[in-house]
């Protein structure tokens, strides 16, 4: 598995421009393997965008998943990670269980692909409440979700290569 992209921190959340550098990148890598597993991006982030509002970030998640692959969407994943004092909220699959009044955590789960049938047998086996409609999202996610998450999201697809 090579390196493509190499992570860069330098103040700010910079969501947009982040989705166009996966973007760029995938579409690239689907021209030349057409026939592969819908790649998965997974957005480690507090939310916070500094480069655009939450239409600008929805806007360019959907055009990031709408990359295609002859066996599907590119998927996209988010773990959200906050300070605020709650208990991680795993795999939604609805948005009335989330906060709502912090607009990150809607636009977060909108921009979250629901879980193929691979990613949700393997949240099974891990005992989380998964329903057809769950969206790769973790929102508060602590070190035990994150793993998880990282599991699901990575397991899954690999076991079907």
């Amino acid at each position: 598995v090579g390196v493509w992209l190499v992570p860069f921190a330098q103040y700010g959340t910079p969501m947009c421009a982040a989705l166009n550098v996966a973007h760029a990148a995938l579409e690239s890598w689907i021209a030349q393997h057409p026939s592969s597993y819908p790649p998965i991006v997974i957005n480690v982030s507090d939310g916070m965008a500094s480069d655009g509002r939450a239409e600008e970030q929805l806007s360019h998640a959907q055009q990031l998943m709408a990359l295609t692959t002859n066996d599907g969407n590119t998927l996209l994943f988010n773990v959200h990670l906050s300070d605020v004092p709650a208990t991680p909220i795993q795999y939604p699959d609805r948005e009335d269980i989330l906060p709502q009044n912090d607009e990150s955590v809607m636009t977060m789960f909108r921009m979250s692909s629901v879980l193929p049938e691979s990613s949700r047998a393997q949240a099974t086996v891990l005992d989380l409440p998964i329903s057809d409609q769950s969206r790769g999202y973790v929102f508060n996610a602590d070190m035990t979700a994150l793993v998880q998450f990282l599991d699901i999201g990575t397991r899954a697809a690999s076991s079907l290569q």
